[in-house]
């Protein structure tokens, strides 16, 4: 059963170091967003690997849910107003995307997991259910009994 539990207001997530980073609701527009920004990356770079890939997109779903940060600052200590190039250079400090995935992404995977299971038939049962595995057609020999110890 896919459980409704969706956000729709935006929500503020704490990250270390003193981090809090508002961000929307994990939707489709989301991850579109996402897509978007890394089919066009990808289109700029050829030979990109599979962990450079997975970077890229985690950074894309930054830069599309991200809107306010709080406790971000430049190499003087003053704050830095979030956008694009700002959310990848935060995104780059492995603590932050690792924070970020775990607070962010990982939830939203587990939602999108829950759409991919089966739901039960209208009644309750599996009566409705294909047939997913048919009788053998003879019996199995019966083991040999062993020995017993004494």
């Amino acid at each position: 059963m896919l459980k409704l539990n969706l956000k729709s207001e935006p929500e503020w997530i704490d990250l270390p170091r003193g981090v809090r980073l508002k961000v929307l609701p994990y939707s489709t527009m989301v991850a579109l967003a996402a897509r978007d920004d890394v089919r066009m990356r990808q289109a700029a770079k050829s030979g990109v690997s599979h962990v450079e890939l997975s970077f890229v997109s985690g950074v894309a779903v930054a830069r599309a849910a991200i809107i306010a940060w709080e406790g971000v600052g430049d190499a003087n200590g003053d704050p830095v107003d979030a956008n694009p190039d700002t959310i990848a250079q935060l995104m780059n400090a492995p603590d932050m995307y690792d924070a970020f995935f775990l607070t962010y992404l990982v939830p939203a995977l587990v939602l999108d997991d829950e759409k991919n299971g089966s739901a039960p038939s209208q009644n309750g049962t599996t009566a409705a259910a294909r047939t997913t595995a048919y009788r053998a057609p003879r019996s199995a020999k019966a083991a040999k009994k062993l020995p017993t110890r004494r």
